[in-house]
């Protein structure tokens, strides 16, 4: 995808928007708004310019709670 934004590493234009990485997953990631560089390779969030960003904890812990949850209630209903 050619953005109006710019990659903070090498100043190329030719970027693309993350659907899914390992940190985030496809739960967190279009919410983050990751961007790959396609020049360079590197990994920056679309909102601060900030290289190689991470997902907050808070998500990581909700991300956690929603599974056991999920696997508590497909339990729950089996037994």
């Amino acid at each position: 995808m050619k953005s109006n934004l710019g990659c903070p590493a090498c100043g190329s234009g030719d970027v693309r928007r993350l659907v899914y990485t390992s940190q985030g997953g496809i739960l967190w990631t279009p919410f983050l708004n990751f961007i790959k560089c396609r020049t360079c390779g590197a990994r920056f969030s679309g909102k601060t310019d900030q290289l190689d960003p991470q997902v907050p904890k808070v998500m990581r812990v909700a991300s956690v709670v929603i599974i056991l949850s999920f696997v508590g209630l497909v339990f729950g209903f089996v037994l």
